[in-house]
């Protein structure tokens, strides 16, 4: 019997591994779904996010032996760790990045500024709600809304701005050409985190199509399960075609 295709997803910046919970039912009858919570995020025991930690942290899942198709997925920050992951060493087959970027122009000054101002003003808990409704589109559902609320106010204050400085100091000009793996890339039409002309400069590093989902937003597991899983199970059998 063939082993089950195995996806390993890492989440989006200041939320966790239940990103995925839609995702992961979705893709129940014909796969399986680890979805780690990132270092310095949800419950993860490493009380900091840095890139350091967070690739010691995904190569220890990642590495872990899997008989059948392995496929690394990443939406935003999550899409950094896989990207740079997959450039030094990768045990997957195939990854998906979800609203990768190459670099912040500047690093990202003015936008940490401007947030631990805004977190200043109005504290933390409005900011939250502020943050997952501009995150997600207008159409969402109240559960969506709250998943990502929820995971913010796990994350925290401190252990969010600290993965935010790592994001917007993150450089891969010369991490992505080294990625040597069948990649898809996608981004939503919708997505106010993560503007068209970054993810198109880490398609044009990689010589692969961007796909733009129209009337999708950043969180593409949480809010297109059913549009995202049908283009999942293509890449699996692309693969296993070739």
């Amino acid at each position: 019997m063939t082993a089950r295709p195995l996806i390993i997803a890492a989440h989006s910046l200041g939320l966790d591994g239940s990103l995925f919970d839609k995702l992961r039912a979705e893709v129940k009858p014909w796969a399986d779904l680890w979805a780690p919570d990132l270092a310095g995020h949800g419950g993860s025991p490493i009380s900091e996010f840095s890139f350091g930690n967070a690739m010691r942290d995904w190569e220890s899942v990642a590495n872990e032996n899997h008989a059948g198709f392995t496929m690394h997925l990443g939406v935003g920050l999550g899409a950094l760790v896989v990207g740079a992951a997959s450039a030094r060493s990768s045990s997957a087959d195939a990854i998906v990045l979800i609203s990768p970027y190459v670099k912040v122009s500047g690093g990202g000054s003015a936008r940490i500024a401007a947030t631990e101002t805004r977190i200043a003003d109005i504290g933390f808990e409005k900011f939250v709600a502020e943050y997952a409704d501009a995150t997600l589109t207008p159409r969402r559902s109240a559960d969506d809304r709250a998943n990502v609320v929820t995971a913010l106010r796990r994350t925290g204050e401190h252990r969010f701005l600290a993965a935010l400085r790592s994001a917007m100091d993150f450089d891969g000009t010369d991490l992505y050409p080294q990625i040597s793996l069948p990649t898809l890339i996608l981004r939503g039409e919708d997505d106010v985190r993560v503007g068209p002309e970054g993810v198109r400069e880490v398609g044009g590093l990689l010589a692969t199509e961007v796909h733009t989902l129209t009337g999708a937003g950043h969180l593409l597991p949480l809010e297109e399960p059913h549009r995202l899983v049908e283009m999942l199970r293509a890449v699996v059998s692309r693969a296993r075609d070739s």
